[in-house]
């Protein structure tokens, strides 16, 4: 082999220009995209037939391409200029050695032994040293077969008699991704198929994650690795590789499923969550996307992708259930960095200022849709929150800031209220913008004070503030729920149809906007203490109306991002003042008489004394006509009104001459 080895160290050490390579094969490598550096990296020269014939034992015909397989025991892969017609007619593009088995083409200078020992490193397997090289230079690292079957120890379908080859075995591959991306035809082609999916077969038995590259076709033509780089370019393989997936069988041992391999191929495409409740076992899965945590709902059609022909619901659940157990963490792990207020270009501390980039180990499942630019400005939104809220501009941002932070320490119910058209519909749908669509509630009030409705405390489940527009006149008669959501508790139980009630953390705040707030069968100072109300009295008029801002308020980045500016402002006054928000005591005291039509009646149309008395029933009619003309709710028996006004300490029961009174006060105009 002297004449072989000398010829191909000789020409080594021309360049490119001197008589390296055949023009024929210097055009055929430029073809494949490769460049003189690569070429010459690659150590790829022309040899004379006489010195190919000397190493190949028998004769090529015409000059040879000469690629080196890099070992231990170098051996060489030559193409003639002109293929070789065997005994049986057939062409032969590619020559080796008699007897010289097959191996892998490791690219040299490429492929080093640190990328076969390093699982974190992803590999390609392609057909065909060309194409590994080209694809090798554009950053992927890749490996080549002679043939499709080349690697095992003798090429063709498994007869029982091949075995992989030793230096298939020896790469690292347990942990380690690997796309298997043979020429565009292999998926018309039943023994490429074959081939493939006995190689990932092989390759998974290892614990490697195996993934088919499907190469799409140009018209008639078939396209190969280096082809699809040629025509395309770097970034439009890494789509064609984001987007391929492992074959089917990849998931069976001998026609067996195996739920966890799926379960682990899940896992390696995504970032998977499942936060489970520790007493009742109830979980949800959460994949994680652009910094955030988002339930995984489509889950089950990515499996039922991946597992192709081989699906069905059994096996679906089987493999998300697997994955479901892989990614168990407590619900109560979730969002605990409530010092940061996850946005959509990072995590921000609002105290300072300061925005740290996104990270899946942060478990945060709640992200505003609005960026971070402390000199956002909008004249428009100053001139709107002046005129609109007047004097309660600041406290209006205040809560918005507060509905942004992950705590719920304001034990408030927050109302909004005032007339049509006074704006509080437009603020309402600008804050909603800012804290993003999946992050509120819409229940009414009435609903979650009602016990025959129980399952809609469900609703506010993930969610950060309950919005409710335009609440209807009516009557609350239980706020043991309002009471609890806002009462600071961490967890709150709900239930839901045909599953255990569970308990989840607390961190819906309650912000309702009316033109008359609902009455509630509670009067004590507990709960009117739980009510912040602020007035919105500046009606906007006619000819002033703007039918686009309201939508331009709820779709406008600029302003989105100005109002958070305001947000966190709020929150820094807040954080100042101790937590603490306030609205207007003018309008509570409203309020207080208007829930409270009885001792509001008597406010009213009484006077008060400890030496005045009425008789109950003139007390009773006087009570009834005054709740007719304010249409206010009337206690539905005379024991409830009795019952009423003797709860107030002024006002005692005295019966004379067998006729019943009440003492300590009397109707205008006298008592009897």
């Amino acid at each position: 082999m002297d004449v072989f080895t000398d010829e191909l160290m000789e020409k080594r050490t021309l360049a490119i220009g001197e008589g390296r390579l055949s023009q024929k094969h210097l055009a055929d490598l430029r073809g494949s995209g490769l460049t003189d550096e690569t070429i010459v990296q690659a150590g790829l020269v022309t040899v004379s037939a006489e010195a190919a014939e000397e190493y190949l034992g028998y004769s090529p015909g015409s000059t040879c391409l000469v690629f080196e397989y890099p070992g231990t025991t170098p051996c060489y892969r030559l193409k003639p200029e002109r293929p070789l017609v065997g005994a049986d007619g057939r062409k032969r593009k590619y020559l080796a050695a008699r007897e010289s088995g097959n191996r892998l083409y490791f690219p040299p200078s490429f492929i080093v032994p640190e990328d076969v020992a390093d699982t974190d490193v992803d590999l390609i397997i392609t057909e065909g040293e060309k194409k590994a090289l080209k694809a090798c230079q554009e950053g992927f690292k890749t490996l080549a077969l002679p043939g499709v079957w080349s690697w095992r120890t003798s090429s063709g379908e498994d007869d029982g008699h091949t075995e992989p080859l030793e230096e298939l075995t020896a790469i690292k591959w347990r942990g380690r991704s690997v796309w298997i991306c043979f020429d565009s035809d292999a998926v018309d082609n039943p023994d490429v198929r074959h081939a493939e999916d006995a190689l990932a077969s092989e390759l998974r038995s290892h614990g490697a994650r195996v993934i088919i590259a499907r190469l799409p076709q140009d018209g008639e033509n078939k396209v190969g690795l280096d082809d699809f780089l040629v025509a395309q370019n770097a970034d439009a393989l890494r789509e064609v590789l984001a987007a391929a997936k492992p074959p089917a069988a990849a998931y069976f041992r001998g026609g067996t499923f195996v739920p966890m391999w799926l379960a682990q191929e899940l896992r390696e495409r995504d970032d998977y969550i499942h936060a489970v409740d520790p007493d009742s076992g109830i979980g949800r899965l959460y994949v994680y996307a652009h910094g955030v945590y988002l339930p995984a709902g489509l889950v089950d059609n990515e499996a039922q992708e991946l597992l192709g022909d081989g699906t069905n619901s059994n096996r679906i659940s089987e493999g998300v259930g697997a994955l479901g157990r892989m990614v168990t963490v407590r619900n109560d792990k979730l969002n605990r960095y409530t010092d940061l207020t996850n946005l959509a270009n990072g995590m921000l501390d609002p105290l300072t200022g300061e925005l740290h980039p996104h990270d899946p180990a942060y478990l945060s499942t709640i992200q505003h849709p609005v960026a971070w630019d402390p000199s956002a400005r909008s004249d428009l939104l100053d001139a709107f929150l002046t005129e609109t809220c007047g004097e309660w501009a600041d406290a209006i941002c205040e809560l918005a800031g507060y509905l942004l932070v992950l705590r719920n320490t304001i034990k408030k119910l927050f109302i909004l209220h005032g007339d049509t058209d006074t704006g509080k519909t437009t603020l309402m749908n600008l804050i909603c913008a800012m804290v993003g669509l999946r992050h509120y509630a819409s229940v009414s009030p009435l609903a979650l004070g009602d016990r025959s409705r129980r399952f809609e405390a469900a609703q506010l489940e993930d969610r950060v503030v309950n919005f409710f527009d335009d609440l209807p006149p009516g009557r609350i008669s239980d706020p043991t729920t309002l009471k609890i959501l806002t009462g600071g508790a961490e967890y709150i139980r709900v239930e839901r149809k045909g599953i255990d009630a569970y308990m989840v953390r607390s961190l819906c705040r309650m912000v309702f906007a009316a033109n008359q707030i609902p009455s509630c069968t509670e009067k004590t100072a507990a709960w009117y203490g739980r009510l912040c109300i602020f007035p919105f009295a500046h009606q906007v008029p006619e000819d002033r109306k703007d039918p686009k801002l309201r939508q331009l308020f709820s779709h406008d980045e600029d302003i989105r991002c100005a109002m958070l500016v305001k947000a966190v402002e709020g929150i820094r006054r807040l954080e100042a003042r101790g937590w603490k928000l306030e609205g207007s005591q003018e309008e509570l005291d409203a309020y207080k008489e208007i829930n409270d039509p009885v001792m509001a009646f008597i406010a009213e149309r009484c006077a008060i004394g400890s030496e005045l008395k009425v008789r109950r029933t003139d007390l009773r009619d006087a009570y009834e006509r005054y709740c007719r003309e304010h249409d206010l709710f009337m206690l539905g028996s005379a024991r409830k009104f009795y019952d009423r006004v003797r709860s107030d300490s002024r006002f005692a029961p005295k019966r004379i001459n067998g006729i019943e009174y009440f003492k300590g006060l009397a109707l205008d105009g006298g008592g009897q």
